[in-house]
Protein backbone atom coordinates (compact mmCIF):
# COMPACT_ATOMS: atom_id res chain seq x y z
CA UNK A 1 0.00 0.00 0.00
CA UNK A 2 1.03 3.58 -0.26
CA UNK A 3 -0.59 6.43 1.68
CA UNK A 4 -0.73 4.16 4.91
CA UNK A 5 0.90 5.19 8.14
CA UNK A 6 -0.62 6.70 11.18
CA UNK A 7 -2.70 10.11 9.84
CA UNK A 8 -5.53 12.20 11.81
CA UNK A 9 -8.04 13.34 10.03
CA UNK A 10 -10.34 16.36 10.90
CA UNK A 11 -13.77 16.05 10.15
CA UNK A 12 -14.61 16.50 6.33
CA UNK A 13 -11.17 15.70 5.10
CA UNK A 14 -10.32 12.33 3.47
CA UNK A 15 -6.95 10.76 2.82
CA UNK A 16 -6.28 8.42 -0.10
CA UNK A 17 -4.32 4.93 0.11
CA UNK A 18 -3.45 3.05 -3.17
CA UNK A 19 -3.13 -0.76 -2.78
CA UNK A 20 -1.03 -2.67 -5.49
CA UNK A 21 -1.94 -6.27 -6.61
CA UNK A 22 1.51 -7.93 -7.80
CA UNK A 23 0.31 -11.89 -7.57
CA UNK A 24 3.92 -13.93 -7.75
CA UNK A 25 1.70 -17.32 -9.01
CA UNK A 26 -1.87 -18.40 -9.78
CA UNK A 27 -4.30 -18.84 -6.87
CA UNK A 28 -7.05 -16.56 -5.62
CA UNK A 29 -5.86 -13.80 -3.23
CA UNK A 30 -8.34 -12.70 -0.25
CA UNK A 31 -7.12 -9.19 2.12
CA UNK A 32 -8.35 -6.99 4.72
CA UNK A 33 -7.09 -3.43 4.66
CA UNK A 34 -7.55 -2.25 8.20
CA UNK A 35 -7.94 2.14 9.29
CA UNK A 36 -8.09 1.67 13.29
CA UNK A 37 -11.23 1.74 15.44
CA UNK A 38 -13.91 3.39 14.17
CA UNK A 39 -13.36 3.10 10.39
CA UNK A 40 -14.72 -0.34 8.71
CA UNK A 41 -12.38 -2.42 6.72
CA UNK A 42 -12.30 -2.74 2.75
CA UNK A 43 -12.20 -6.22 1.65
CA UNK A 44 -9.54 -7.27 -1.37
CA UNK A 45 -10.22 -9.89 -3.58
CA UNK A 46 -7.97 -10.80 -6.28
CA UNK A 47 -7.33 -13.42 -8.99
CA UNK A 48 -4.58 -13.96 -11.06
CA UNK A 49 -5.35 -16.35 -14.18
CA UNK A 50 -1.89 -18.01 -15.77
CA UNK A 51 -1.27 -16.47 -19.15
CA UNK A 52 -1.49 -19.07 -22.16
CA UNK A 53 1.83 -19.99 -22.14
CA UNK A 54 3.73 -20.27 -19.13
CA UNK A 55 7.72 -20.25 -19.10
CA UNK A 56 9.80 -21.32 -16.14
CA UNK A 57 11.88 -18.41 -16.67
CA UNK A 58 12.16 -15.36 -18.90
CA UNK A 59 16.06 -14.24 -18.20
CA UNK A 60 18.34 -17.15 -18.05
CA UNK A 61 21.54 -16.01 -16.56
CA UNK A 62 24.86 -18.24 -17.88
CA UNK A 63 27.12 -15.75 -15.62
CA UNK A 64 30.98 -16.13 -17.05
CA UNK A 65 32.30 -19.05 -19.05
CA UNK A 66 35.60 -19.60 -20.53
CA UNK A 67 35.97 -18.91 -24.25
CA UNK A 68 35.69 -22.50 -26.07
CA UNK A 69 33.50 -23.84 -22.94
CA UNK A 70 29.72 -24.93 -23.26
CA UNK A 71 26.99 -24.53 -20.58
CA UNK A 72 23.59 -26.13 -20.74
CA UNK A 73 20.27 -24.77 -19.85
CA UNK A 74 16.54 -26.03 -19.51
CA UNK A 75 13.39 -23.98 -19.83
CA UNK A 76 10.17 -25.07 -19.13
CA UNK A 77 6.95 -24.50 -21.40
CA UNK A 78 3.57 -24.76 -20.39
CA UNK A 79 0.46 -24.39 -22.51
CA UNK A 80 -2.07 -22.89 -20.39
CA UNK A 81 -4.46 -22.21 -22.92
CA UNK A 82 -7.04 -24.47 -24.79
CA UNK A 83 -5.73 -25.00 -27.95
CA UNK A 84 -2.16 -26.67 -29.56
CA UNK A 85 0.59 -24.40 -29.03
CA UNK A 86 3.25 -24.50 -31.96
CA UNK A 87 6.20 -23.33 -30.66
CA UNK A 88 9.24 -22.58 -33.39
CA UNK A 89 12.23 -21.74 -31.21
CA UNK A 90 15.23 -19.65 -32.92
CA UNK A 91 18.25 -17.36 -30.98
CA UNK A 92 18.86 -14.01 -32.03
CA UNK A 93 22.42 -14.52 -31.11
CA UNK A 94 24.76 -17.22 -32.45
CA UNK A 95 26.23 -17.37 -28.97
CA UNK A 96 23.17 -19.00 -27.72
CA UNK A 97 22.15 -21.97 -29.70
CA UNK A 98 18.34 -23.31 -29.83
CA UNK A 99 16.91 -26.72 -31.57
CA UNK A 100 15.22 -25.23 -34.18
CA UNK A 101 12.56 -27.95 -35.11
CA UNK A 102 9.00 -26.94 -34.43
CA UNK A 103 6.76 -28.59 -32.41
CA UNK A 104 3.04 -28.49 -30.86
CA UNK A 105 2.63 -28.24 -27.17
CA UNK A 106 -0.95 -30.05 -26.01
CA UNK A 107 -3.22 -28.47 -23.60
CA UNK A 108 -1.66 -28.87 -20.58
CA UNK A 109 1.23 -29.88 -21.62
CA UNK A 110 4.66 -29.19 -20.54
CA UNK A 111 7.79 -29.74 -22.62
CA UNK A 112 11.79 -28.69 -22.07
CA UNK A 113 13.95 -26.41 -24.46
CA UNK A 114 17.36 -26.53 -23.99
CA UNK A 115 19.65 -23.43 -24.59
CA UNK A 116 23.17 -23.66 -24.77
CA UNK A 117 25.94 -20.67 -24.75
CA UNK A 118 28.99 -21.04 -26.34
CA UNK A 119 31.03 -17.48 -25.96
CA UNK A 120 34.00 -17.14 -28.77
CA UNK A 121 35.34 -13.91 -27.61
CA UNK A 122 35.82 -12.44 -23.99
CA UNK A 123 32.70 -10.35 -24.16
CA UNK A 124 29.61 -9.50 -22.88
CA UNK A 125 26.32 -11.33 -24.65
CA UNK A 126 22.92 -10.51 -24.67
CA UNK A 127 20.71 -12.57 -26.34
CA UNK A 128 16.60 -13.70 -26.85
CA UNK A 129 15.06 -16.84 -27.89
CA UNK A 130 11.58 -16.50 -29.39
CA UNK A 131 9.14 -19.20 -29.32
CA UNK A 132 8.16 -18.27 -32.56
CA UNK A 133 4.22 -17.14 -33.32
CA UNK A 134 3.19 -18.95 -29.76
CA UNK A 135 1.53 -16.53 -27.73
CA UNK A 136 4.98 -17.37 -25.51
CA UNK A 137 6.72 -14.34 -24.22
CA UNK A 138 11.13 -14.28 -25.39
CA UNK A 139 13.55 -15.64 -23.05
CA UNK A 140 16.15 -13.06 -22.11
CA UNK A 141 19.67 -14.98 -22.48
CA UNK A 142 23.05 -13.08 -20.41
CA UNK A 143 26.25 -14.55 -20.37
CA UNK A 144 30.23 -13.03 -20.72
CA UNK A 145 33.14 -15.15 -22.42
CA UNK A 146 36.42 -14.95 -20.09
CA UNK A 147 39.84 -15.94 -20.68
CA UNK A 148 41.01 -19.08 -20.38
CA UNK A 149 39.22 -21.28 -22.95
CA UNK A 150 40.20 -23.00 -26.09
CA UNK A 151 43.04 -21.17 -28.11
CA UNK A 152 40.98 -19.21 -31.18
CA UNK A 153 43.99 -18.93 -33.65
CA UNK A 154 44.57 -21.87 -36.48
CA UNK A 155 41.47 -23.42 -35.19
CA UNK A 156 40.30 -26.70 -37.18
CA UNK A 157 36.28 -27.11 -36.37
CA UNK A 158 33.28 -29.10 -38.41
CA UNK A 159 29.97 -26.91 -39.24
CA UNK A 160 26.70 -27.72 -40.25
CA UNK A 161 25.70 -24.23 -41.81
CA UNK A 162 27.45 -22.22 -44.16
CA UNK A 163 28.15 -19.17 -41.77
CA UNK A 164 30.15 -21.37 -39.91
CA UNK A 165 28.60 -21.32 -36.54
CA UNK A 166 26.19 -24.07 -36.14
CA UNK A 167 28.46 -27.33 -34.33
CA UNK A 168 25.50 -28.99 -33.24
CA UNK A 169 22.33 -30.05 -35.63
CA UNK A 170 19.11 -31.68 -35.09
CA UNK A 171 17.46 -34.50 -37.34
CA UNK A 172 13.93 -35.69 -36.57
CA UNK A 173 13.73 -38.42 -39.45
CA UNK A 174 15.66 -41.71 -39.75
CA UNK A 175 18.05 -41.26 -43.59
CA UNK A 176 17.99 -37.57 -43.55
CA UNK A 177 21.35 -36.76 -45.17
CA UNK A 178 22.94 -33.61 -43.19
CA UNK A 179 26.18 -31.23 -45.57
CA UNK A 180 28.97 -30.63 -43.07
CA UNK A 181 31.84 -27.80 -43.51
CA UNK A 182 35.45 -28.65 -42.47
CA UNK A 183 36.79 -24.81 -41.86
CA UNK A 184 40.17 -23.45 -40.59
CA UNK A 185 39.13 -20.51 -38.38
CA UNK A 186 41.49 -17.50 -37.51
CA UNK A 187 44.56 -18.89 -39.74
CA UNK A 188 47.64 -16.91 -38.07
CA UNK A 189 49.59 -16.12 -41.08
CA UNK A 190 48.20 -14.24 -44.28
CA UNK A 191 48.14 -14.90 -48.15
CA UNK A 192 46.60 -18.17 -48.09
CA UNK A 193 46.58 -21.50 -47.59
CA UNK A 194 49.16 -24.41 -49.39
CA UNK A 195 48.06 -27.83 -47.67
CA UNK A 196 46.81 -29.16 -44.42
CA UNK A 197 46.85 -32.86 -42.73
CA UNK A 198 44.48 -34.33 -40.06
CA UNK A 199 42.35 -36.76 -39.47
CA UNK A 200 38.25 -36.91 -39.63
CA UNK A 201 36.66 -39.44 -37.32
CA UNK A 202 32.68 -40.04 -36.54
CA UNK A 203 31.21 -42.22 -33.93
CA UNK A 204 27.60 -42.61 -33.73
CA UNK A 205 25.06 -44.20 -36.42
CA UNK A 206 26.21 -41.47 -38.39
CA UNK A 207 27.51 -42.71 -41.99
CA UNK A 208 29.90 -40.62 -44.38
CA UNK A 209 28.40 -40.26 -47.92
CA UNK A 210 32.31 -38.51 -49.71
CA UNK A 211 34.40 -35.28 -49.26
CA UNK A 212 34.55 -32.71 -51.70
CA UNK A 213 38.11 -30.85 -50.75
CA UNK A 214 38.37 -27.28 -51.87
CA UNK A 215 40.84 -25.82 -54.98
CA UNK A 216 42.40 -27.77 -57.17
CA UNK A 217 43.71 -30.18 -54.32
CA UNK A 218 45.49 -33.68 -53.98
CA UNK A 219 45.23 -35.95 -51.03
CA UNK A 220 48.02 -38.31 -50.44
CA UNK A 221 45.79 -39.50 -47.72
CA UNK A 222 43.49 -42.56 -47.54
CA UNK A 223 40.25 -42.82 -46.28
CA UNK A 224 39.97 -40.52 -43.10
CA UNK A 225 43.45 -39.46 -43.54
CA UNK A 226 44.31 -36.00 -45.14
CA UNK A 227 47.33 -34.99 -46.53
CA UNK A 228 46.69 -32.09 -48.85
CA UNK A 229 48.16 -29.96 -50.81
CA UNK A 230 47.10 -27.25 -53.48
CA UNK A 231 48.49 -25.60 -56.66
CA UNK A 232 46.80 -22.80 -56.04
CA UNK A 233 46.17 -21.39 -52.76
CA UNK A 234 42.89 -21.06 -51.00
CA UNK A 235 42.60 -17.46 -50.26
CA UNK A 236 43.23 -16.08 -47.02
CA UNK A 237 39.61 -15.02 -45.01
CA UNK A 238 39.34 -15.64 -40.92
CA UNK A 239 37.51 -18.85 -41.76
CA UNK A 240 38.68 -20.93 -44.85
CA UNK A 241 36.40 -23.49 -46.07
CA UNK A 242 38.97 -26.76 -46.51
CA UNK A 243 35.94 -29.50 -47.64
CA UNK A 244 33.34 -29.86 -47.81
CA UNK A 245 31.03 -33.54 -46.61
CA UNK A 246 27.87 -34.95 -46.17
CA UNK A 247 26.88 -37.83 -43.35
CA UNK A 248 24.05 -40.09 -43.82
CA UNK A 249 21.67 -40.63 -40.43
CA UNK A 250 20.45 -44.34 -40.90
CA UNK A 251 18.40 -44.23 -37.41
CA UNK A 252 17.50 -41.67 -34.27
CA UNK A 253 18.93 -44.20 -32.04
CA UNK A 254 21.96 -42.15 -31.03
CA UNK A 255 24.31 -39.11 -31.90
CA UNK A 256 26.68 -38.99 -34.03
CA UNK A 257 30.14 -37.53 -32.29
CA UNK A 258 33.03 -35.92 -34.66
CA UNK A 259 36.16 -35.66 -33.61
CA UNK A 260 39.91 -34.06 -35.71
CA UNK A 261 42.76 -35.60 -34.71
CA UNK A 262 46.73 -35.56 -35.92
CA UNK A 263 47.81 -38.19 -38.44
CA UNK A 264 49.40 -41.78 -37.07
CA UNK A 265 52.36 -40.43 -38.81
CA UNK A 266 52.03 -37.01 -39.95
CA UNK A 267 54.90 -34.24 -40.76
CA UNK A 268 54.89 -32.68 -37.11
CA UNK A 269 54.48 -35.76 -34.77
CA UNK A 270 50.85 -35.23 -32.20
CA UNK A 271 49.84 -32.28 -34.23
CA UNK A 272 47.66 -31.23 -37.20
CA UNK A 273 48.90 -28.68 -39.43
CA UNK A 274 48.82 -26.36 -42.42
CA UNK A 275 51.18 -24.76 -44.94
CA UNK A 276 50.69 -20.87 -45.35
CA UNK A 277 51.76 -19.81 -48.66
CA UNK A 278 53.64 -16.56 -47.22
CA UNK A 279 56.41 -19.19 -45.92
CA UNK A 280 55.62 -23.03 -48.02
CA UNK A 281 58.32 -24.39 -45.62
CA UNK A 282 56.50 -24.04 -42.40
CA UNK A 283 54.34 -26.37 -40.88
CA UNK A 284 52.04 -24.33 -38.54
CA UNK A 285 49.59 -26.73 -36.14
CA UNK A 286 46.00 -26.58 -35.81
CA UNK A 287 43.96 -26.29 -32.75
CA UNK A 288 40.67 -28.22 -32.69
CA UNK A 289 37.45 -26.55 -31.60
CA UNK A 290 35.99 -28.63 -29.18
CA UNK A 291 32.44 -28.30 -27.83
CA UNK A 292 32.92 -31.31 -25.40
CA UNK A 293 35.77 -33.11 -24.66
CA UNK A 294 37.72 -34.54 -28.14
CA UNK A 295 33.85 -33.62 -29.47
CA UNK A 296 34.07 -31.03 -32.55
CA UNK A 297 30.42 -31.43 -33.40
CA UNK A 298 27.41 -33.06 -33.53
CA UNK A 299 24.48 -34.66 -35.05
CA UNK A 300 21.71 -34.78 -32.38
CA UNK A 301 18.26 -37.03 -32.79
CA UNK A 302 15.40 -35.11 -31.86
CA UNK A 303 13.07 -36.03 -29.15
CA UNK A 304 9.85 -38.02 -30.99
CA UNK A 305 6.25 -36.75 -30.10
CA UNK A 306 5.71 -39.21 -27.64
CA UNK A 307 8.48 -40.20 -26.21
CA UNK A 308 9.16 -40.13 -22.10
CA UNK A 309 12.23 -37.67 -21.15
CA UNK A 310 14.75 -38.35 -18.96
CA UNK A 311 13.61 -38.08 -15.17
CA UNK A 312 14.06 -34.95 -13.65
CA UNK A 313 16.17 -35.07 -10.12
CA UNK A 314 16.01 -32.76 -7.16
CA UNK A 315 19.49 -31.24 -6.82
CA UNK A 316 20.89 -27.70 -5.77
CA UNK A 317 23.18 -26.12 -8.34
CA UNK A 318 25.73 -23.74 -8.48
CA UNK A 319 24.40 -19.96 -8.38
CA UNK A 320 25.33 -17.76 -11.11
CA UNK A 321 27.66 -15.53 -10.61
CA UNK A 322 29.55 -16.67 -7.88
CA UNK A 323 31.55 -14.98 -6.21
CA UNK A 324 28.81 -12.42 -7.20
CA UNK A 325 27.48 -8.42 -6.40
CA UNK A 326 25.39 -7.03 -5.98
CA UNK A 327 23.10 -10.19 -6.77
CA UNK A 328 23.09 -13.88 -7.54
CA UNK A 329 20.84 -16.52 -9.15
CA UNK A 330 20.22 -20.25 -7.33
CA UNK A 331 18.89 -22.49 -9.35
CA UNK A 332 17.76 -25.57 -8.07
CA UNK A 333 15.72 -28.71 -9.72
CA UNK A 334 12.70 -30.61 -8.58
CA UNK A 335 12.30 -34.52 -9.52
CA UNK A 336 8.47 -34.36 -8.41
CA UNK A 337 6.50 -31.67 -6.93
CA UNK A 338 6.84 -30.62 -3.08
CA UNK A 339 7.27 -28.32 -0.63
CA UNK A 340 10.51 -26.46 -0.67
CA UNK A 341 12.04 -24.11 1.60
CA UNK A 342 15.16 -22.27 0.46
CA UNK A 343 17.09 -20.23 2.95
CA UNK A 344 20.07 -18.03 3.22
CA UNK A 345 22.38 -18.38 6.01
CA UNK A 346 25.62 -16.84 7.75
CA UNK A 347 28.52 -18.61 8.91
CA UNK A 348 27.27 -18.98 12.12
CA UNK A 349 24.28 -20.15 11.02
CA UNK A 350 21.75 -17.42 11.49
CA UNK A 351 19.12 -17.20 9.09
CA UNK A 352 19.31 -14.21 6.63
CA UNK A 353 16.69 -14.63 3.50
CA UNK A 354 14.11 -16.85 3.00
CA UNK A 355 13.62 -16.91 -0.98
CA UNK A 356 11.20 -19.62 -0.95
CA UNK A 357 8.68 -21.62 1.38
CA UNK A 358 6.03 -23.10 -1.14
CA UNK A 359 4.74 -26.36 -2.65
CA UNK A 360 6.78 -26.28 -6.26
CA UNK A 361 6.23 -28.46 -9.31
CA UNK A 362 8.79 -30.95 -10.68
CA UNK A 363 11.74 -29.03 -12.67
CA UNK A 364 13.94 -26.64 -13.13
CA UNK A 365 13.51 -23.45 -10.44
CA UNK A 366 15.41 -19.96 -10.31
CA UNK A 367 15.75 -17.84 -7.12
CA UNK A 368 17.16 -14.39 -7.12
CA UNK A 369 19.37 -13.15 -4.03
CA UNK A 370 20.27 -9.35 -4.41
CA UNK A 371 22.63 -9.74 -1.24
CA UNK A 372 19.44 -8.45 1.71
CA UNK A 373 17.93 -9.77 4.52
CA UNK A 374 14.32 -10.48 5.22
CA UNK A 375 14.13 -7.10 6.40
CA UNK A 376 15.12 -5.60 3.49
CA UNK A 377 18.37 -4.24 4.19
CA UNK A 378 22.04 -4.43 2.44
CA UNK A 379 24.48 -7.37 4.37
CA UNK A 380 27.86 -7.18 4.50
CA UNK A 381 29.91 -9.11 2.29
CA UNK A 382 31.92 -12.77 3.05
CA UNK A 383 30.53 -16.27 2.74
CA UNK A 384 27.00 -17.55 2.71
CA UNK A 385 25.68 -20.75 2.64
CA UNK A 386 22.03 -21.79 0.29
CA UNK A 387 20.42 -24.68 1.98
CA UNK A 388 17.81 -26.47 0.03
CA UNK A 389 15.31 -28.84 1.92
CA UNK A 390 12.96 -31.00 0.17
CA UNK A 391 11.40 -34.07 1.43
CA UNK A 392 13.91 -35.95 -0.83
CA UNK A 393 17.02 -34.46 0.47
CA UNK A 394 19.06 -31.30 2.41
CA UNK A 395 21.37 -29.67 0.19
CA UNK A 396 23.74 -26.80 1.34
CA UNK A 397 26.09 -24.64 -1.36
CA UNK A 398 28.51 -22.11 -0.14
CA UNK A 399 28.49 -19.01 -2.16
CA UNK A 400 30.67 -15.36 -1.50
CA UNK A 401 29.34 -11.74 -1.79
CA UNK A 402 31.71 -9.42 -2.67
CA UNK A 403 32.15 -5.53 -2.67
Amino acid sequence: TQGGGLSTLVPSASHSVSVTFAPTFVDTFVSRLSFGSGIPPVSLHGLYLASDCEISADDVNFGALSVGSTDTRQVMITNNSAAVIEITPSSSSPAYEVDPTPFNLGIGATAPLQILFRPIQVLPYTGTVSLGDSPCADINCFGAGTPGGTIFQDVLGIFWDTGYFQTTTYVTQANTIVPGFLVLSNPSTGGGILGWECRVEASGPGIGLGWSLQGNAINLGSGNNFVVGLDTPLPYTDQTLLAEFQVLVPNLSAPTLFHVSPLFSGSVPDQMSWIPRSNPEALLPMNPHLIDPEVVARIEPSVPTGVDLPKAVTRLLPNVPNPFNPMTEIQFELGSTQQVSLRIYDVTGRLVRELANDTLETGPHTRVWQGRNNNGRQVSSGAYYVRLVTREKTENRKIMLVK
